[in-house]
């Protein structure tokens, strides 16, 4: 049962200071899972009891704002025969920039742009980029036959409406943290060039 919302006199929040600093986490974790009370009474809110009722309470956001916000980049796990699942991905969106990206779990440039995607840091980069992701190991001569080669990873390629490639593409980067950044700039020269 949550507990009530009510103000506490300057003893009781003494107590709660001293005493429950310890518990604090588990009474955060009460208060998170309780649902808001009516109001019964109108008494004045503090600053931080207003602060509490938004933050626990996530305001809706009007369609049209969301209509305006850009998409976020998308990975597509790839399947095989791979010309037609691309073929196919290319159809569903056919106004979305999408691109075959090979990597591998061994190459660290692969893993930090796969989880900068991830994390939302490419977001605003990359709005609405459709990625179709193939793990080179796993595929590398199903790849090859499709066009899909290249002497290092990542690839990143820009594909045919048959889902074969096109030979458009960037490949290769640095170590490190700067990895991302190495890709991004040639990244998006790629898909201006489209």
């Amino acid at each position: 049962m949550c507990p009530s919302r009510q103000r506490l006199d300057p003893a009781e929040a003494g107590f709660l200071t001293r005493g429950l600093r310890r518990s604090w986490p588990a009474l955060a974790g009460i208060a998170l899972a309780c649902s808001p009370q009516p109001k019964t009474q109108s008494a004045p809110q503090t600053a931080a009891a207003s602060t509490k009722a938004v933050a626990a309470e996530p305001t809706p956001v009007p369609a049209a704002a969301q209509a305006n916000e850009p998409k976020k980049p998308v990975l597509i796990p790839g399947a095989q025969p791979i010309a037609p699942f691309v073929a196919e991905q290319l159809m569903l969106e056919p106004n979305a920039p999408t691109l075959v990206y090979v990597g591998a779990p061994w190459c660290e440039p692969c893993r930090r742009f796969h989880d900068a995607l991830k994390s939302g840091e490419l977001d605003q980069a990359l709005p609405g980029l459709r990625f179709i992701e193939y793990d080179f190991d796993t595929n590398k001569d199903a790849l090859a036959a499709e066009g899909y080669s290249s002497r290092m990873v990542p690839l990143f390629a820009i594909p045919k409406p048959d889902g074969r490639a096109s030979g458009r593409n960037i490949n290769g980067s640095i170590k490190g943290e700067g990895a991302v950044g190495n890709i991004l700039p040639r990244l998006q020269a790629l898909l201006a060039s489209k």
